[in-house]
C-alpha cells in the first residue's frame, strides 16, 4: 500500500474511533476506488458497518478482506463478533482462534473465546481462555471473575474462590465477582461466608435468578424464612412457568405464621389461579420483613475500644 493510501486508512481509523463512522466510510471508499484489492481498507470498512449495526454489509466486507489477505487478524476478530450475534458459535470460535494465531496478544479475542466456550458448556476451555485474557490484561477484574464463574460450573470451587478474590481485589465493584465468590464458598460448605457475598452481588446490581436462588437456599438454611420467601417470589416473577418455587414457599409460609397464604401456592400448582395472581396475593399480604435486631452501640464501641487498646499494648 502506498504511503498516501496508508495515510488515508489511518485517518479513517481515527475518525471511526472518535465515533464518526460515516466520515470514515467515505475515506475508505475513496481508498477502495483507487485500490480495490486493499484488504486493510475492506477490514476497516467492515468495522465501520459493524459499529453502525449493519451486520450484513460488515460481513461482506470482512469476507472480502480475508479473501484478499488471510492474515487480517482484525477481520477475523470482528467477523467472529458477527457470528456470535448470529448464534453461529462454532464459526465464531474458529475466527477468534485465527485472530490469536495472527495476533497472540489479543486479550479481547481470548475473552470472546471464553464466552463462546461457556455458552457451549465447555467450562474447562472457558477457564483457560479467560485466564489467557487475564494474563495479557492483568488489571481486568472481569476476566478473573468470568474464569471464576466457569470454574464453579465444573465444581472447581477452591480455584474459583481464588479467582473471585483476585477479581474483587482488583476492582470490588465488579458485581458478578461477588456472586462467583459466594457460589464458590457455598460449594466449599462455607455458608456463613457465602451469604454476605450473594447479598453484595445483589446490592451492586448483579441480581439474577441464579443469584436469588442460591441466596434463597442460604436464607432457608439459616432459618431466615421471610427473606427466603421473598427471593423465591422474585424467581417466580422472572419465570412464572417454573412453579417449583411455589412448593418451597408453601412449606415455608407456615414457619412464619402464614398457613393461610399457603393455599395460594396450592391453587397455583393446581392451575386454579395463575402464577401472577398467586404471587400478587402472597406479596401483598406477607408481613413486612422483621426489623434487624437492636444494636447496643455503646457496648459495641466499648468492645472495639477494648480490642484496639489491647492491640496497641501488644505492639
Amino acid at each position: 500500500m502506498s504511503s498516501d493510501l496508508e495515510d488515508l486508512v489511518n485517518g479513517a481509523i481515527a475518525f471511526y474511533q472518535a465515533g464518526n463512522n460515516q466520515r470514515a466510510i467515505e475515506i475508505l471508499n475513496e481508498v477502495l476506488y483507487k485500490d480495490p484489492s486493499n484488504a486493510e481498507a475492506h477490514t476497516h470498512l467492515g468495522i465501520c458497518f459493524l459499529n453502525l449495526g449493519r451486520d450484513g454489509d460488515a460481513l461482506q466486507r470482512l469476507d472480502s478482506a480475508l479473501r484478499l489477505d488471510v492474515t487480517q487478524d482484525k477481520a477475523y476478530f470482528h467477523r467472529g463478533r458477527i457470528f456470535v450475534r448470529m448464534g453461529e458459535t462454532v464459526k465464531a470460535i474458529s475466527d477468534f482462534r485465527q485472530t490469536v494465531r495472527y495476533d497472540p496478544e489479543n486479550f479481547e479475542a481470548y475473552y470472546e473465546l471464553g464466552i463462546c466456550f461457556y455458552s457451549m458448556m465447555r467450562f474447562d476451555l472457558a477457564v483457560k481462555a479467560f485466564l489467557k485474557a487475564a494474563r495479557l490484561s492483568p488489571d481486568n477484574a472481569g476476566y478473573y471473575a468470568n474464569a471464576s464463574l466457569a470454574a464453579n460450573e465444573f465444581s472447581m470451587f477452591t480455584g474459583a474462590l481464588d479467582l473471585a478474590k483476585k477479581a474483587i481485589k482488583i476492582n470490588p465493584l465488579v458485581n458478578y465477582a461477588h456472586y462467583a465468590k459466594g457460589w464458590a464458598l457455598m460449594g466449599l460448605g462455607r455458608y456463613q461466608e457465602a451469604l454476605p457475598c450473594l447479598e453484595e452481588s445483589v446490592r451492586l446490581g448483579y441480581d439474577t435468578v441464579e443469584v436469588r436462588r442460591r441466596r434463597a437456599e442460604l436464607y432457608h438454611y439459616f432459618k431466615r424464612y421471610h427473606e427466603s420467601i421473598r427471593d423465591y417470589l422474585f424467581i417466580l416473577k422472572k419465570d412464572p412457568s417454573n412453579k417449583s418455587p411455589f412448593r418451597i414457599i408453601k412449606d415455608l409460609l407456615p414457619k412464619i405464621g402464614h398457613q393461610d397464604l399457603a393455599s395460594y401456592c396450592s391453587l397455583a400448582l393446581s392451575g386454579n389461579i395463575t402464577a401472577a395472581e398467586a404471587i400478587k396475593q402472597i406479596s401483598s399480604e406477607l408481613d413486612p420483613m422483621p426489623p434487624p435486631s437492636e444494636v447496643d452501640f455503646n457496648a459495641l464501641i466499648d468492645e472495639i475500644s477494648k480490642w484496639t487498646s489491647e492491640g496497641e499494648a501488644r505492639s
